[in-house]
């Protein structure tokens, strides 16, 4: 990460602050509301620009929350990178949420992968650890692959939905533009992309329809790039993938709070 002097600054009347001030970047058009906490003991918190954290959330560093982030009585603890444009409340730990994905409401999300344009719904959880603390397995092809953890969330893929109460089980995979819905039991731990799993089972969707619906998902005027999009429809005939290119990262330049 770069830093620029001209670009970040800290807000101390927006921002109670524990731990070290030299690990909070703050960029100066974000927007911080009182009673907001950033614990700086572990590692640092870096708040991009046009972001907007209101009162009552928590962020425990290491923590990144992307440009524009809209962060609303979240509690945020260590390990946690919050993507551009992203919408998120309740507790999220240790996980990795990339753009323009909604969690605005309560619910848990612990050591998970979260792709772009993702909706979790109110109250939906993503446990990360089992019962009985023992290490847990990722399903791959149908087999149950050991990680050699005890904590271990969901990798949920671009475009998925996620409805409001649904459960997902610890070292779940839910595949791009996959549907859940909540049945008041864990969710299967495999949805494949393009598939809907609620009280009938696993199911597959109509894939056109599922992408048009996505190419009307726009929020804060950006749409996803052209190799992407192709890539999005490629991925609904399997048989017509030959390459799988990546969007570019995002980078933010700020530099240290005074």
């Amino acid at each position: 990460m770069t830093c620029d002097p001209a670009a970040a600054g800290f807000h101390p009347t927006g921002v109670a602050l524990v731990g070290p001030s030299d690990r909070l970047f703050i960029h100066p058009t974000a927007r911080i509301d009182p009673h907001v906490v950033a614990d700086t003991t572990g590692g640092p918190v870096v708040i991009g620009e046009g972001a907007v954290v209101t009162a009552f959330t928590r962020l425990e560093g290491p923590c990144g929350i992307g440009p524009h982030a809209h962060l609303r009585n979240a509690q945020i603890p260590r390990g946690t990178s919050i993507g551009p444009h992203c919408r998120i409340g309740g507790e999220v730990e240790a996980s990795i949420v990339l753009g323009y994905t909604d969690k605005p409401h309560e619910g848990f999300l612990g050591h998970s992968v979260v792709g772009e344009w993702v909706t979790l719904a109110a109250g939906t959880s993503a446990v990360d650890q089992r019962c009985d603390c023992g290490p847990i397995g990722v399903l791959v092809n149908g087999a149950d692959v050991p990680t050699g953890r005890t904590k271990v969330g969901s990798v949920i893929g671009d475009h998925a939905k996620i409805g409001a109460g649904a459960l997902l089980d610890c070292g779940s995979s839910i595949g791009a533009f996959a549907h859940v819905t909540a049945t008041g039991a864990l969710a299967p731990r495999a949805v494949p992309a393009f598939h809907r799993a609620g009280p009938g089972g696993v199911q597959p969707l109509d894939a056109a329809r599922v992408l048009a619906a996505a190419d009307a998902v726009v929020r804060g005027g950006d749409e996803p790039g052209p190799q992407l999009a192709a890539l999005y429809r490629a991925r609904g005939a399997p048989e017509a993938v030959t390459e799988t290119p990546l969007p570019a990262p995002v980078t933010l330049t700020l530099r240290k709070s005074a």
